[in-house]
C-alpha cells in the first residue's frame, strides 16, 4: 500500500494512520456536521475505521502549501482481501480555489488505484450526489423498504398509519427450515465455515467485528438451515421508543431463500415480544419474492410512516440511496458499510 501519491503538484494524497484520527474527526465536525457522532465519539470512530496495524481506513488529501487537510474519504472492507469495499464520509472543503484541484476526486482515484476493489458501493448517499456517481459510471438507486406488521396489536406508537390490509404472513412452506441462534464468535465461525461465507464477499473477521463485538448496539444473529444444511444468516436488532419496540433486519446472507426460512421464527418472536413490526431495507432483492415471504412495500401507502432513525428517534420516512458497481444478483442491506450506527 503506497504511503503517498500526488495527482496534483499542490496536493498530497495518502492513506491515514492512527496519528490522523483527531484531524479526521475534527474535519468531520467542521465540514460535514458539527454534531456528527464520528466527530466526537472517538471509541466508535476507532472501532469502525482503525485497523490493528495502526492504519486508518481513510484517504486524506492535504494542500501542500498550508499543510491543511482539504478532503477525506472513509472506507470499510467486508473481507480481508479488500475486494468488496464500502465508501463512507466522502467530503471536501467547499472552497472555490480548491474545487479546481478536485481534492475529493483525488481521494477517490487514489483509493481505486491502491485497492482495486472488485465491488464498490455506498449505502446512504445523498440524492443530490447521485449525478456524480452516475457520471463516473456507477449505478445508483433507491433502496427498498419493506415491513411485516404485528396485527395482534391494537395501538402503535412507532409506526404511523399502518394500513389494515398489510400482508402479515408468509405464503412459503416453512416445514423444512430450522433456525439456531448464534450468540458468540465460536458459533459464528462454525456457521461461516459451513456456509462458505467468503463467497458472499464477507468473511468471519468482518462479521464478528461488525456484529458480535459492536460497542453501541446489540445484534441478534441466527443461522437458517434447510434440511439440516446451513443456507444463510440473518442479523437483526430490536429498537425501542420508550416501552415500544420494533425489529430491524440489518443484514442477510443467503438472500430470499434465507429470509423464507427465517420469517416464521421472526414472526413468532415479534408477537411474543410485542414488537410493532419487522422492517427490512434492501437493494437487489426482487419485490415479488419479498412479498412471497410476507413483506409489504411501505411505499405503497403514502400516509404510512416507518421511522428510519432511532438514536435519536425521528418519526419520519427517510429514503436511502445507494451507488454501486455490484454485478446482477448481489445484494445490499442496511448493515453494509457504516450506515447502521447512532446518528
Amino acid at each position: 500500500m503506497a504511503a503517498e501519491i500526488s495527482n496534483n503538484s499542490r496536493l498530497s494524497v495518502r492513506f491515514a494512520r492512527r496519528q490522523d484520527v483527531t484531524t479526521v474527526m475534527d474535519f468531520i465536525g467542521k465540514y460535514w456536521k458539527s454534531n456528527h457522532i464520528l466527530s466526537y465519539d472517538r471509541e466508535l470512530f476507532e472501532y469502525l475505521y482503525l485497523e490493528r496495524d495502526e492504519n486508518l481506513n481513510f484517504v486524506v488529501a492535504t494542500e501542500i502549501s498550508s499543510s491543511r487537510v482539504v478532503a477525506i474519504l472513509g472506507f470499510i472492507s467486508t473481507n480481508s482481501s479488500r475486494s468488496r469495499v464500502s465508501l463512507a464520509l466522502w467530503k471536501a472543503v467547499n472552497d472555490k480555489e480548491l474545487r479546481a484541484m478536485q481534492p475529493g476526486l483525488a481521494c477517490f482515484r487514489f483509493l481505486i488505484k491502491e485497492l482495486s476493489p472488485k465491488s464498490l458501493f455506498c449505502v446512504g448517499i445523498t440524492d443530490n450526489t447521485r449525478v456524480i456517481y452516475e457520471f463516473m459510471g456507477y449505478s445508483t438507486g433507491l433502496m427498498d423498504h419493506h415491513i411485516v406488521l404485528n396485527k395482534n396489536l391494537k395501538d402503535y406508537k412507532i409506526i404511523i398509519n399502518p394500513p389494515s390490509h398489510f400482508q402479515t404472513e408468509s405464503v412459503a412452506n416453512n416445514v423444512n427450515y430450522t433456525v439456531n441462534r448464534i450468540p458468540t464468535a465460536f458459533e459464528l465461525k462454525t456457521a461461516a465455515e459451513k456456509l462458505n461465507l467468503e463467497k458472499y464477499g464477507k468473511d468471519f473477521k468482518y462479521f464478528c467485528h461488525r456484529y458480535i463485538e459492536y460497542p453501541k448496539f446489540h445484534y441478534e444473529i441466527i443461522e437458517v438451515l434447510e434440511m439440516d444444511q446451513v443456507i444463510g444468516l440473518v442479523i437483526y436488532r430490536r429498537c425501542f421508543v420508550d416501552k415500544n419496540s420494533c425489529v430491524r433486519i440489518i443484514d442477510v446472507v443467503g438472500g430470499v431463500s434465507c429470509l423464507k426460512g427465517a420469517m416464521s421464527f421472526l414472526n413468532t418472536e415479534m408477537v411474543m415480544f410485542g414488537d410493532e413490526y419487522i422492517d427490512l431495507v434492501s437493494w437487489g432483492i426482487d419485490k415479488d419474492e419479498l412479498k412471497s415471504v410476507g413483506f409489504t412495500d411501505r411505499r405503497e401507502f403514502k400516509d404510512c410512516v416507518v421511522p428510519e432513525h432511532f438514536s435519536p428517534f425521528s418519526q419520519i420516512n427517510k429514503d436511502t440511496w445507494v451507488f454501486s458497481n455490484l454485478s446482477h444478483g448481489e445484494q445490499l442491506f442496511k448493515g453494509d458499510g457504516d450506515h447502521d450506527r447512532p446518528n
